[in-house]
Protein backbone atom coordinates (compact mmCIF):
# COMPACT_ATOMS: atom_id res chain seq x y z
CA UNK A 1 0.00 0.00 0.00
CA UNK A 2 2.62 2.14 0.69
CA UNK A 3 4.01 2.49 -2.90
CA UNK A 4 0.49 3.06 -4.43
CA UNK A 5 0.12 6.19 -1.93
CA UNK A 6 4.18 7.13 -2.79
CA UNK A 7 3.24 6.75 -6.20
CA UNK A 8 0.13 8.68 -5.88
CA UNK A 9 1.40 11.52 -4.02
CA UNK A 10 4.68 11.86 -6.59
CA UNK A 11 2.30 11.62 -9.33
CA UNK A 12 -0.61 13.36 -9.11
CA UNK A 13 0.92 16.85 -8.69
CA UNK A 14 2.94 16.31 -11.40
CA UNK A 15 1.09 14.81 -14.18
CA UNK A 16 -1.70 17.64 -12.69
CA UNK A 17 1.19 20.36 -13.03
CA UNK A 18 1.75 18.88 -16.75
CA UNK A 19 -1.36 19.37 -17.81
CA UNK A 20 -2.23 22.67 -15.97
CA UNK A 21 1.16 24.46 -17.44
CA UNK A 22 0.91 22.48 -20.94
CA UNK A 23 -2.82 22.79 -21.79
CA UNK A 24 -5.38 24.72 -19.46
CA UNK A 25 -3.37 27.92 -19.00
CA UNK A 26 -2.68 27.90 -22.63
CA UNK A 27 -5.89 27.56 -23.81
CA UNK A 28 -7.47 29.51 -20.97
CA UNK A 29 -4.91 32.34 -22.99
CA UNK A 30 -7.69 31.99 -25.62
CA UNK A 31 -10.66 33.77 -23.43
CA UNK A 32 -11.61 36.79 -22.54
CA UNK A 33 -10.15 37.88 -18.94
CA UNK A 34 -13.55 37.28 -17.00
CA UNK A 35 -14.22 33.54 -18.80
CA UNK A 36 -10.85 32.53 -17.21
CA UNK A 37 -10.13 30.25 -14.02
CA UNK A 38 -6.76 30.54 -13.85
CA UNK A 39 -4.01 33.83 -13.55
CA UNK A 40 -1.85 34.42 -16.98
CA UNK A 41 1.00 31.92 -17.22
CA UNK A 42 3.96 34.63 -16.64
CA UNK A 43 7.08 32.94 -18.24
CA UNK A 44 9.46 35.35 -18.22
CA UNK A 45 12.67 34.33 -16.27
CA UNK A 46 14.12 36.41 -12.97
CA UNK A 47 16.74 35.02 -11.35
CA UNK A 48 15.54 36.08 -8.16
CA UNK A 49 12.37 33.94 -8.88
CA UNK A 50 13.69 31.03 -10.00
CA UNK A 51 16.85 30.76 -8.04
CA UNK A 52 17.00 33.84 -5.48
CA UNK A 53 13.93 32.52 -3.64
CA UNK A 54 14.10 29.01 -4.14
CA UNK A 55 17.89 29.30 -2.40
CA UNK A 56 16.78 31.35 0.11
CA UNK A 57 13.86 29.41 1.70
CA UNK A 58 16.41 26.48 1.16
CA UNK A 59 18.96 27.10 3.31
CA UNK A 60 16.70 28.67 5.90
CA UNK A 61 15.04 25.39 6.05
CA UNK A 62 18.31 23.41 6.27
CA UNK A 63 19.63 25.96 8.76
CA UNK A 64 16.43 24.91 10.82
CA UNK A 65 16.81 21.38 9.79
CA UNK A 66 20.48 21.22 10.68
CA UNK A 67 20.11 22.85 14.61
CA UNK A 68 17.14 20.67 15.64
CA UNK A 69 18.66 17.54 14.29
CA UNK A 70 22.92 17.89 15.11
CA UNK A 71 22.45 20.62 18.12
CA UNK A 72 19.64 20.48 20.02
CA UNK A 73 17.77 17.43 19.64
CA UNK A 74 21.22 15.50 18.27
CA UNK A 75 20.90 13.19 21.97
CA UNK A 76 17.40 12.94 22.01
CA UNK A 77 17.45 11.58 18.95
CA UNK A 78 19.92 9.31 19.13
CA UNK A 79 18.80 8.03 22.35
CA UNK A 80 15.20 7.28 21.31
CA UNK A 81 16.82 6.15 18.10
CA UNK A 82 14.30 8.05 15.58
CA UNK A 83 15.04 7.95 12.46
CA UNK A 84 16.21 11.04 10.20
CA UNK A 85 17.63 11.75 6.57
CA UNK A 86 20.89 11.34 7.55
CA UNK A 87 20.71 8.13 9.25
CA UNK A 88 18.31 7.17 6.12
CA UNK A 89 22.10 8.41 4.40
CA UNK A 90 24.32 7.03 7.14
CA UNK A 91 22.98 3.30 7.04
CA UNK A 92 23.17 2.59 2.93
CA UNK A 93 26.29 1.85 1.68
CA UNK A 94 26.82 4.09 -1.24
CA UNK A 95 26.07 7.19 0.84
CA UNK A 96 28.00 6.05 3.87
CA UNK A 97 31.35 5.95 2.09
CA UNK A 98 30.10 9.21 0.65
CA UNK A 99 29.40 10.98 4.16
CA UNK A 100 32.90 9.58 5.18
CA UNK A 101 34.90 10.06 2.38
CA UNK A 102 36.41 13.29 4.16
CA UNK A 103 36.52 12.08 7.08
CA UNK A 104 34.78 11.77 10.57
CA UNK A 105 34.59 15.59 11.69
CA UNK A 106 33.30 16.44 8.70
CA UNK A 107 30.57 14.31 8.19
CA UNK A 108 28.00 16.74 8.61
CA UNK A 109 29.34 19.08 6.10
CA UNK A 110 29.32 15.93 3.26
CA UNK A 111 25.70 15.49 4.11
CA UNK A 112 24.85 19.32 3.48
CA UNK A 113 26.78 18.88 0.10
CA UNK A 114 25.22 15.65 -1.08
CA UNK A 115 21.80 16.84 -0.10
CA UNK A 116 22.07 20.68 -1.52
CA UNK A 117 23.26 18.77 -4.89
CA UNK A 118 19.96 16.71 -4.62
CA UNK A 119 17.93 19.81 -4.29
CA UNK A 120 19.73 21.93 -6.84
CA UNK A 121 19.80 19.25 -9.62
CA UNK A 122 16.01 18.29 -8.79
CA UNK A 123 15.60 21.90 -9.01
CA UNK A 124 17.13 22.69 -12.42
CA UNK A 125 15.27 19.86 -13.96
CA UNK A 126 11.76 21.61 -12.71
CA UNK A 127 12.76 24.86 -14.26
CA UNK A 128 13.67 22.80 -17.83
CA UNK A 129 10.26 21.01 -17.12
CA UNK A 130 8.72 24.74 -16.50
CA UNK A 131 9.81 26.10 -20.00
CA UNK A 132 10.10 22.83 -22.04
CA UNK A 133 6.91 21.20 -22.82
CA UNK A 134 8.97 17.96 -24.65
CA UNK A 135 11.05 17.48 -21.96
CA UNK A 136 8.56 18.01 -19.32
CA UNK A 137 6.80 15.00 -21.10
CA UNK A 138 9.53 13.09 -21.15
CA UNK A 139 10.22 13.38 -17.62
CA UNK A 140 6.70 12.86 -16.31
CA UNK A 141 6.52 10.04 -18.83
CA UNK A 142 10.05 9.15 -17.48
CA UNK A 143 8.95 9.16 -13.73
CA UNK A 144 5.62 7.37 -13.80
CA UNK A 145 7.12 4.31 -15.81
CA UNK A 146 9.70 3.58 -13.28
CA UNK A 147 7.67 4.26 -10.11
CA UNK A 148 5.33 1.40 -11.82
CA UNK A 149 7.94 -0.79 -12.76
CA UNK A 150 9.33 -0.20 -8.97
CA UNK A 151 5.64 -0.82 -7.46
CA UNK A 152 5.52 -3.83 -9.37
CA UNK A 153 8.65 -5.30 -8.72
CA UNK A 154 7.74 -4.85 -5.02
CA UNK A 155 4.38 -6.36 -5.30
CA UNK A 156 5.70 -9.46 -7.13
CA UNK A 157 8.55 -10.06 -4.31
CA UNK A 158 6.05 -9.27 -1.79
CA UNK A 159 3.84 -11.95 -3.06
CA UNK A 160 5.89 -14.48 -4.51
CA UNK A 161 7.53 -14.81 -0.94
CA UNK A 162 3.93 -14.83 0.87
CA UNK A 163 3.39 -17.39 -1.84
CA UNK A 164 6.52 -19.35 -1.27
CA UNK A 165 5.32 -19.65 2.50
CA UNK A 166 1.99 -20.80 2.01
CA UNK A 167 3.71 -23.42 -0.19
CA UNK A 168 5.79 -24.31 2.85
CA UNK A 169 3.09 -24.65 5.42
CA UNK A 170 0.58 -26.58 2.29
CA UNK A 171 3.73 -29.19 2.53
CA UNK A 172 3.52 -29.39 6.37
CA UNK A 173 -0.12 -30.60 6.40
Amino acid sequence: MDNLTSLALHMVPQTTLWNLRWNTMVSEQSLKPEDRRFVDLNTEFSFMKFFGWPLILYFSWFGIYFCINFVFAKERIARRKYDNMFKLYWNQGWSHKMLSSLGKDKVYIMFFIIHFSFFFSCHLVSILCFYYEYFHTFSVCFWLTWSIWNAANFYFNYFSKKYEGSLAKLQEV
